[in-house]
């Protein structure tokens, strides 16, 4: 019995390609598709159907070989991107500041060891604005694709050789439980780990064995009625379109979320799997139109090059790009993938450059030794930073304070909330916390104005997590999973006002994003009406019930927000000499964004709490504007975080909590001398 019939050319699975590369096209620019990530799922279940398939024929024919299979990889994948990532250092050399240079170096060496997505995965959220101004960012899909690569002809050619697995129903069986257990993972893992989940072969195996499971499943047995194949088709279709419409960035995906996509590519290869007389659905048809065929057969290329034209576009651009230049990307990114795909891939694949197996992983190892050298070269001498002014470099430094391994203290989480095992700084010889620092990440950047504050006489403590407010019963929001304490949050607070308690802390400052918080709280409005209400009176219960415990509440009224990444905005102003100043937070900008916070100002300081405002310690007179630098450094981080020098020039406004703090050092210097 044939495991697989008639594997020939399909042109509409390349029509699948052209929706998948323009999905994701659309997507990055900003031309609508919300969801377009979905792309590269599609591609995903495309290439686990073909390689599964391609295998199996094979072995069947016993015509399988392991060398054979791998340099087919390297004629269809390797030339490309080795020329895409050449190009990349070279734009880079002209374009990227050194820490982004010394990135792109780890991103060109992992990729050039198939492992781009473990490098993301521990450096970048994907759906996070920094990870747009990374070249390579996309490479992580061609690594997961890559790892399967690697395992699965192991795998199939193990069953059916090995094992001597020669039936359908079987072959079905081994992989259906490496989808299941794949899914169930990527599931499960989603809420606690969404960059592992998204980035790493494990949580998106599942997707290209659906791929591998259709290639098993006899279509023409099963679907014959023209009705029936019709409908599949169609609902396929609606599965991969909706999603590129219905998902945002907020959408936690993949997990159940990519379901519909995946399922809706095995329903279209499925219902278009041609019969004996060549017949395909009407919607099949669709995509065999010869424009759509030829987007399909520039998809590799086309989704190699555009990615490095949005990244590189936005590196320096401080507002959203016009329609215009939209489409001028997607002009260019077509281009570039036609000059790739006839100049490149096509020359390679027909064997027309490296006619020979030998010459092939030849040039390939020369390739990526060159790669890897030139990557490696790039972290050793700094990016080349010499490059730029001393200036500039000192506004990029700024950029490192947001990094965990620059700041005071790592977040603290669920267990140490409930011992009270909050990171403490100053006088080590002393047990006792003067002021507990309890917010999200706003709290964290503060944190060198407070210890600074405190001098050498009182004790800091520190009680932070991103996206995580600093009040009772508050859940975040599910797009904030990764950074938040999630569902643990209302226990992680509540242990909090018990330690303090406890301990008897006699100062505790909030400092959070209010503004942010306040957004999402107005936006769930729709849904629940009592949601900016609930907030507002969770922050009022956590003042009275801090002041219960014996503390004194102080509040940070949160700190200006400028309109674009400050860093940025400074360098860019250097280096090309441009006016930023229309980027600054005015004051008008500040009412605006602390509006609902300063709304409940009265109620706060009823129930006890002390308001302290930074925002005239930041203002310049003259200009009437909320400053991003102050004697040549970088007053914060990116948009809305202060830098450890912004932190450092408010620290006056955190004296009124030292000036009565009640630190007993010198009554304990005194009893220890009795």
């Amino acid at each position: 019995m044939n495991l697989i019939n008639n594997f020939k050319y399909r042109p509409e699975i390349d029509g699948l390609r052209a929706l998948a590369v323009l999905a994701v096209l659309f997507y990055h620019v900003g031309l609508g598709f919300p969801g377009g990530y979905i792309g590269v799922d599609i591609f995903f279940v495309i290439s686990g159907f073909l390689i599964t398939s391609l295998i199996i024929k094979e072995i069947e024919q016993d015509k399988f070989s392991f060398i054979q299979f791998y340099e087919r990889r390297v004629r269809r994948i390797f030339p490309a991107s080795a020329v895409l990532m050449l190009s990349t250092v070279i734009t880079g050399w002209f374009l990227l500041l050194p820490s982004d240079f010394i990135g792109l170096g780890k991103s060109i060496i992992s990729q050039s060891f198939f492992s781009s997505n473990i490098y993301f995965w521990r450096n970048t959220n994907y759906f996070a604005e920094a990870a747009g101004l990374q070249p390579l960012l996309h490479m992580w899909s061609l690594a997961v694709e890559e790892q399967f690569y690697m395992i699965m002809p192991f795998f199939i050619w193990g069953l059916m050789k090995v094992l001597k697995i020669g039936s359908r129903i079987k072959l079905i069986l081994f992989l259906g439980m490496l989808f299941c257990a794949s899914l169930a993972l990527s599931i499960w893992s989603l809420p606690r780990m969404s960059a592992f989940t998204f980035y790493l072969l494990p949580t998106r195996a599942w997707e290209m064995l659906i791929g591998s499971l259709v290639a098993l499943v006899p279509t023409i047995g099963l679907i014959k009625k023209r009705s029936v194949r019709e409908a599949l088709a169609f609902i396929g279709l609606l599965g991969m379109i909706l999603p590129c419409f219905l998902y945002t960035k907020d959408t936690l995906f993949p997990g159940l979320a990519a379901l519909p996509p995946c399922l809706g590519v095995a329903f279209f290869i499925l219902a278009s799997s041609p019969l004996p007389n060549g017949n395909i659905p009407m919607t099949a048809k669709l995509f065999t139109w010869r424009p759509i065929i030829f987007i399909g057969l520039i998809s590799y290329s086309l989704y190699l090059w555009h990615w490095p034209l949005v990244a590189f576009s936005k590196y320096w651009a401080l507002e959203e790009f016009t329609t215009f230049y939209k489409w001028g990307i997607v002009a260019l990114s077509i281009i570039l993938g036609i000059a790739s795909w006839h100049f490149v891939e096509t020359p390679f694949r027909k064997k027309n450059i490296a006619r020979s197996r030998k010459p092939l992983f030849g040039y390939a190892i020369i390739a990526s030794s060159i790669l890897i050298i030139g990557g490696s070269s790039l972290i050793a001498m700094n990016g080349f930073a010499g490059r730029y002014s001393d200036r500039v470099l000192v506004y990029e430094k700024s950029k490192e304070d947001s990094l965990l391994e620059n700041v005071m203290n790592t977040p603290l989480d669920l267990e140490g909330a409930r011992l009270g095992e909050f990171p403490i700084f100053g006088n080590s010889n002393l047990n006792t916390v003067n002021v507990l620092v309890w917010g999200d990440s706003h709290a964290k950047s503060i944190l060198p104005a407070v210890i600074e504050a405190a001098g050498d006489f009182y004790v800091v403590g520190s009680a932070w997590h991103s996206s995580t407010a600093p009040i009772l019963n508050y859940v975040p929001p599910q797009f904030a999973a990764e950074f938040s304490l999630g569902d643990n949050s209302p226990t992680w607070a509540a242990a909090i006002v018990e330690q303090v308690e406890k301990k008897q802390i006699p100062n505790v400052l909030l400092a959070a994003r209010w503004s942010g918080y306040y957004k999402t709280a107005s936006e769930q409005m729709e849904e629940n009406n009592l949601s900016l209400i609930n907030f507002n009176n969770n922050l009022l219960k956590t003042v009275k019930s801090l002041s219960e415990a014996g503390a004194q509440v102080w509040i940070l009224r949160e700190v200006p927000n400028h309109l674009v990444s400050v860093p940025k905005a400074l360098i860019k102003g250097e280096v090309f000499d441009a006016d930023i100043s229309e980027y600054a937070c005015t004051i008008g900008q500040l009412i605006d964004q602390n509006e609902t916070f300063d709304a409940l100002k009265m109620e706060l300081e009823l129930a006890g709490a002390k308001i302290l405002d930074t925002s005239e310690l930041l203002l310049d007179q003259t200009e009437k504007k909320y400053r991003m630098e102050y004697k040549g450094v970088a007053l914060y981080y990116d948009q809305h975080h202060l830098s450890i020098n912004g932190a450092k020039k408010v620290k006056g406004v955190f004296d009124p909590i030292f000036s009565q703090a009640k630190a007993k050092v010198n009554i304990v210097n005194n009893e220890g001398e009795l």
